[in-house]
């Protein structure tokens, strides 16, 4: 770290819970303690747990916490693991899945056909984003699954698998 710190790097160690002080540090201030590592290593993994965002990855499982998983234009596999979590396909056509837990599904015009596996009504949310709204959307009944349309470009946005059209409302929509 030292020879980062003489290019003129620096590193801060800010809000990690009042956990570090300057006895955690070496003399010359550059180099946490054996004691200071490990203060910021349970900082650090305190605030992974609080909280992870992965994002640009093509096929990826979330944890047990509330996470925000972001795929790419490949066509992704993400599956939410069981928080609250919010999960967003990117371009592509990608397959949701939210797992356990209160989700929420972005989607959006232009960013390919999303297929979500479990969505969960009256828990599960579908987040609109990009200025769309419910009122240009129509659903539609598939052949085991829900279909969501732009109504006025015939986009499918997703498809809801195993979920009943005459279930799904504007309740189970919101803006992201």
């Amino acid at each position: 770290m030292s020879n980062k710190a003489a290019e003129g790097k620096k590193v801060h160690y800010a809000d990690v819970g009042g956990t570090i002080a300057v006895s955690d540090l070496s003399p010359d201030g550059l180099h946490p303690t054996a004691e200071g590592y490990a203060k910021l290593g349970d900082a650090w993994f305190e605030a992974l747990l609080d909280r992870d965002s992965l994002i640009s990855i093509e096929n990826l499982t979330g944890s047990a916490y509330a996470d925000q998983l972001m795929g790419n234009a490949g066509a992704n596999s993400i599956n939410g693991g069981s928080g609250d979590d919010l999960i967003d396909g990117g371009a592509g056509n990608d397959t949701l899945t939210g797992g356990a837990g209160v989700d929420r599904f972005i989607l959006r015009s232009g960013q390919g056909s999303d297929t979500i596996t479990d969505f969960q009504d009256g828990q599960d949310l579908l987040a609109l984003g990009g200025g769309l709204t419910f009122e240009q959307l129509t659903l539609t009944q598939g052949s085991g699954q829900t279909l969501i349309t732009r109504t006025d470009t015939n986009e499918v946005l997703a498809a809801l698998m195993g979920i009943q059209v005459s279930a799904i409302g504007a309740s189970d929509f919101t803006a992201v």
